[in-house]
């Protein structure tokens, strides 16, 4: 069973990766200074905490210490992205998959949705300050849902995320994460 728990989670991974790939690939050099979702972030500061995370994760799996692996809610010391966000956001998530891989089964549930829900929020936040509206995958944003609910039932609430804002019902998978994640969707 717990080869199958690993290969869900690895799953909702690979799909949010992709989903954020496909937002990636309509962001534009101008795009890079407009605000987020995130206060006090433009598009450039989410994608270099995003990518900072994702090594973050990185280390997580594979048990090393990785450089640049910035805490909730914080920027890396330097600039991940450079000049090619898409090609450093490839660079980064391929050695993710492949720790994950890897490793998967080796990482606690909490780790490994909290990751894959922070990497479809910001997605989210990245989609929403460039003008675009994807469409996300309502089981993935499910999974990430029930992981952020049980880990903002805790003390974390208050350390790195806004206060919860309320959504209409009926509400879409994604938007009720996204607002759990004090976001007006």
């Amino acid at each position: 069973m717990q080869e199958g728990v690993a290969m869900q989670r690895e799953d909702a991974l690979t799909r949010a990766l992709g989903c954020a790939r496909g937002v990636l690939e309509g962001v534009g050099p101008a795009d890079l200074t407009k605000p987020t979702p995130c206060p006090d972030w433009t598009a450039r500061q989410l994608l270099n905490h995003l990518l900072g995370r994702l090594r973050y994760m990185e280390s997580c799996l594979t048990a090393t210490s990785v450089p640049n692996t910035p805490g909730p809610g914080e920027l890396p010391l330097r600039d991940l992205i450079g000049a090619d966000p898409l090609g450093a956001f490839e660079e980064v998530t391929g050695a993710v998959r492949l720790a994950a891989r890897e490793r998967a089964a080796s990482i606690d549930e909490t780790t490994a949705g909290v990751g894959t829900a922070e990497v479809l929020v910001h997605t989210w936040d990245l989609a929403v300050a460039t003008g675009q509206w994807p469409r996300f995958n309502d089981d993935l944003a499910r999974y990430c849902l029930s992981v952020m609910r049980a880990y903002l039932a805790g003390p974390k609430r208050n350390q790195q995320f806004a206060p919860p804002v309320a959504v209409a019902s009926p509400a879409s998978p994604m938007a009720e994460l996204v607002a759990l994640c004090g976001r007006a969707p």
